[in-house]
């Protein structure tokens, strides 16, 4: 017999090509949110038959844009191999372990393609290291002239440490990671 927590909460099954991925939330609200997330992402429109408050709607029409501007560079960017395109697509917001949004799964020479190809789309990406342990940042920095530059960010407890001639820590990934966060780094180590 279910308990009084248990009926009062909103349970999805969602089918994907290799996987189902099954979803409970703590109550019907957040069920009725999570719904209109969901379709909003796959019918790339605002359901209007969900039961939400103003303040809901206003971010799943914020939501609702930067899921049509991801598809458009999804289609824009070749793909490098077969693999690839066979490869599931893993488009879902991790609420456990949170990436920021300048995260790509992309090799070293792919983030510096990225990055040249497409300068108005922003000027770093966060990127997996080498050791798959720890990670890498791709800069591209206009000063005379465009230059790109790599940076090894070591996960140490729950800090990360950016390799420099003097290393420096923070808590970026746990946060938003910006740029500003990184370019006050770099500042911070010119200082020393």
């Amino acid at each position: 017999m279910e308990n009084s927590t248990e009926m009062n909460c909103a349970k999805f099954t969602i089918v994907l090509p290799k996987e189902e991925v099954q979803l409970k939330t703590e109550n019907t609200e957040s069920g009725e949110e999570w719904r209109g997330f969901i379709l909003t992402v796959t019918e790339l429109s605002v359901p209007q038959h969900v039961s939400l408050l103003p303040g809901q709607v206003i971010r799943l029409h914020e939501v609702l844009e930067r899921e049509k501007k991801r598809r458009i560079e999804t289609e824009r960017l070749p793909s490098t191999s077969l693999e690839k395109e066979t490869e599931p697509i893993e488009d879902y917001v991790d609420v456990l372990n949170p990436m920021p949004a300048c995260f790509y799964t992309v090799s070293r020479k792919e983030a510096t393609e990225m990055l040249e190809k497409n300068p108005s789309s922003g000027n770093m990406i966060l990127r997996p290291g080498s050791d798959s342990r720890n990670f890498s940042i791709t800069i591209r920095q206009e000063i005379d002239m465009p230059r790109i530059k790599h940076y090894k960010v070591m996960s140490i407890g729950k800090n990360y440490t950016i390799e420099l001639e003097k290393p420096v820590s923070g808590y970026f990934l746990v946060d938003e990671f910006s740029f500003a966060s990184f370019q006050t780094c770099l500042t911070e180590y010119k200082e020393r």
